[in-house]
């Protein structure tokens, strides 16, 4: 998982920052950081991500991520 993933997810989702950070567990400046390229994201978070959004959901959003490549 990486922020551009997490980008994704969190537009497809109509998240913002704080809303998605209060999902996942985690502050909305840790989210900000992930994004912004200044700390990957963790496997504690990647795992809560899963969690909440479900694999299949994240796994759908990262095809669409590869094919618009």
């Amino acid at each position: 998982m990486d922020k551009r993933l997490i980008r994704t997810i969190r537009d497809i989702e109509k998240l913002n920052q704080y809303q998605f950070a209060e999902l996942v567990g985690v502050s909305r400046s840790t989210i900000a950081y992930i994004e912004a390229g200044y700390t990957p994201v963790s496997e504690k978070v990647g795992r809560k991500i899963i969690e909440v959004i479900g694999q299949d959901r994240v796994d759908k959003i990262a095809a669409l991520i590869e094919v618009d490549k």
